[in-house]
């Protein structure tokens, strides 16, 4: 019997970094690959767990891909960081969804999302997310990412959820395996791929 849903923001609920290379990519003249390759360096995890800033992120992006000190006509910091609000918005259907299971009070509906302080803020304030999501936990403020087990452990420990009676729903297989792993021991999940096989995963469990 599942009582407390764990979702996932980014690529779930909204867009996250996901289709923010290709306008970088188009000013720079690069490719999508090569952009998103420099997105993903190994300071964006930093950067989730709360251990660097987002200017000391782009810093870091900004150097790996020799980028020039301007990008149409403005700072490259200023245009890669807007270049990603941008790319922020919601997918639709999962707001639905989430409050269809919401105005059952059946479940505990908690969010548990690796991201930036200043994304967050930034989202916080488009979103309304408290409004779906009255828990949420990031990746910045635990200090951890989905990458770890403890990421998992805080949420739960936090919500007073047995994993056993738990659903996590995530875009990433990683993340999945980490939340079954045996230091974990979440018993459902969903990768998320849509609305539509989110809505039938949920009616086969009797939530919707």
């Amino acid at each position: 019997m599942i009582k407390t849903i764990l979702f996932d923001l980014s690529e779930v609920h909204l867009t996250g970094m996901v289709g923010a290379e290709e306008p970088i990519a188009a000013a720079l003249g690069r490719g999508n690959e090569e952009v998103w390759e420099n997105m993903n360096h190994p300071a964006l995890m930093s950067l989730f767990r709360g251990e660097i800033s987002e200017s000391a992120y782009w810093e870091s992006v900004i150097k790996a891909g020799a980028y020039p000190n301007k990008i149409d006509g403005t700072t490259a910091q200023e245009f890669l960081s807007t270049a990603v609000r941008r790319n922020f918005r919601e997918i639709p259907g999962t707001a639905d969804l989430v409050r269809a299971i919401a105005e059952q009070k059946r479940y505990d509906i908690v969010m548990l999302s690796d991201h930036a302080r200043e994304w967050v803020d930034y989202i916080e304030r488009q979103f309304q997310l408290s409004v779906l999501f009255p828990r949420r936990f990031y990746s910045f403020e635990i200090g951890y990412t989905k990458k770890q087990p403890q990421s998992f452990r805080h949420a739960l420990r936090y919500t007073d959820a047995d994993p056993q009676t738990t659903l996590f729903v995530d875009d990433s297989q990683r993340n999945i395996d980490v939340a079954q792993s045996r230091d974990v021991g979440i018993a459902h999940t969903h990768r998320f791929e849509s609305q539509v096989s989110l809505y039938r995963f949920l009616q086969s469990y009797g939530i919707l």
